[in-house]
Order: structure tokens, then sequence, then C-alpha cells
């Protein structure tokens, strides 16, 4: 028994040492393959859930991995209960007047009709709005609050997620020159008009 005491700070030290090795690789590959990860979502560098949530407003239309293909997204993850997602609505606004970027909505463990007068009272600036009562698809996807952004590239890849309140900082640094390599930014100032 004495022997197991004297060899467990070793054992210790191999263990986080094995730990620390395959957090480093995984970091490098995904620099490697041009990702980032601002929050910790086992998704990034790997392929969006599948996916289908009845559409807010009309539940016969859907909102699904499928609407996403070919074209480089944000998903946004929001309910009308959450504080920091009404603090982040006003750059979700500012990032629909792009024209070229698709932002669409996951309405999260939230009744419609809240969804829907929130959504009134904010303004609404998704393209289309999944509504995930139960949770399922935020299961799928790891959510563990709101708000939670992912970015997907259009071969349906996650590319960022954010894991909390989007910034300005992380958006113009890092999620709009992904979303618009090739292409011009065009936000209107709301103060003289341009």
């Amino acid at each position: 028994m004495k022997q197991w005491l004297f060899l467990m700070p070793l054992l210790i030290v191999v263990i986080f040492s094995g730990i620390a090795v395959v957090k480093l690789r995984q970091t490098a590959e995904n620099q490697e393959l041009g990702l980032k990860e601002f929050g910790k979502s086992y998704l990034v560098g790997k392929k969006i859930p599948s996916f289908n949530l009845p559409l807010l407003g009309d539940e016969a239309m859907q909102l699904s991995d499928k609407t996403l293909e070919g074209e480089r997204s944000i998903i946004s993850v929001f309910a009308s209960w959450c504080v920091s997602c009404q603090y982040e609505h006003p750059l979700l606004l500012r990032i629909a007047e792009i024209p070229s970027v698709n932002l669409y909505g996951i309405n999260w463990h939230d009744k419609p009709q809240k969804a829907k007068d929130w959504l009134q009272k904010h303004g609404n600036p998704y393209k289309m709005v999944g509504m995930d009562i139960n949770g399922s698809t935020a299961i799928s996807f790891g959510i563990t609050g709101a708000p939670e952004t992912f970015i997907v590239d259009e071969n349906g890849i996650v590319r960022f997620h954010v894991a909390g309140m989007l910034t300005p900082e992380i958006l113009s640094k890092d999620i709009l020159p992904f979303l618009l390599e090739n292409k011009k930014p065009i936000f209107k100032n709301k103060n003289n008009g341009n």
C-alpha cells in the first residue's frame, strides 16, 4: 500500500501531461484548419447536427440543416427570458443590415407567443426562426445556455462557436471576415443616414 502512495504524485503528473498533450494537438489541428472556438463546443470543425424545427409564426414551414446548405450562416440561439440576449440583440440587428449575411435564429425553451412578442418589441434580425420548444436540438448542439452563436460554412461545418454574448470585437475581428470573404460589409449609420 505504501508503494502506491509513493507513486501517486508521479501518476497524477503523467495523467495531466497526457491531457495537456491531447489539448495542444486539438488546438493545433483547429488552427491548421482555420477554426476558432470561443466557447467549448465539440462541434467546431465538425458537421452541424441534423435538425428540423417548425418556424415561429408558420409551423407548416421548417428551419433545418438543409436550409443552410451552400451558404455561410450565423445561427443564433436566443430566448425571450434571456437577459443576455437583450444586450446582444442590437448587435444582431446591425448584422442583419449586411445584405450578404445569413442570420438564422433558434428560439430555445420558449413559448411561441412570448418569442413573437419579444421579436416584435426588439426587432427581428433573422431570416427564419426555428422553435426548439423542448430543447432537443439544443441538446444535439451542446447548448449550455443562451445566447450561443454558431458560424457554419457552406459545407455545413461549424467554423466558430461563441458561448455567451457576441461582442463587436469578436464579430469584426473573426466572424465578419470569414462570412464576408470576397464581399464588402455594408453598415448603415443610423445617425447620419449613410
